[in-house]
């Protein structure tokens, strides 16, 4: 989910409590990859790994949040599939399009991590199309999809993961397999049950 994600030395020197020289010090030790642009850019795996080589936590407001969307021509779906994840996953942002040209508009500018489509959408953009614009998206390596549909054949199925799917779950998916598989494809662990 995050391994793509570079923050500006500035901003996470700022964040951290350090100078930005500090910082370029320990991340150059390290041996990170340190970006030029806008001040040096970080990756989020190097910036958490030199900090806790010290024993500092990267801070809240550095850490990603998860972001999803939720893509069915049919609003009921949409809201239902939100409702779940975000029930199961508060700390995420849960975005909801109702065609896949309106995914397609949402894509360069939300940038999800996790895109959970239906196949059959009326607008000419269909879950499959979908599934190929984010595989064919370099900016987009990093985004999972699963594609949730009523038509769950074998060959609809092949035809889905053949087009960059991760996982492909029949309608209508329990919300606890939704959300299992959506804590998995972003590397997130469950819940710990109080039982």
């Amino acid at each position: 989910m995050s391994e793509d994600r570079r923050y500006r030395l500035l901003d996470a020197a700022r964040a951290v409590g350090v100078e930005p020289e500090a910082l370029k010090r320990w991340l150059d030790l390290q041996g990170a990859d340190v970006r030029p642009g806008a001040g040096g850019l970080v990756a989020h795996g190097d910036l958490a790994a030199s900090l806790g080589r010290r024993g500092l936590a990267l801070p809240a407001d550095l850490r990603p949040w998860p972001r999803i969307l939720v893509v069915d021509d049919h609003p009921d779906a949409v809201r239902l599939a939100r409702w779940t994840l975000e029930d199961a996953l508060p700390y995420a942002v849960v975005r909801g399009a109702s065609s896949g040209a309106a995914a397609l508009d949402q894509l360069a500018e939300f940038r999800p991590d996790l895109v959970v489509t239906d196949l059959k959408m009326p607008d000419g953009i269909d879950g499959f199309a979908l599934c190929e614009r984010v595989a064919a998206d370099r900016s987009l390596h990093a985004t999972k999809v699963v594609v949730l549909s009523g038509d769950s054949g074998p060959e609809a199925t092949a035809r889905a993961f053949a087009r960059g799917a991760a996982e492909f779950l029949p309608k209508p998916a329990r919300a606890e397999t939704l959300a299992a598989t959506a804590r998995r494809l972003l590397g997130l662990s469950s819940p710990v049950s109080d039982s």
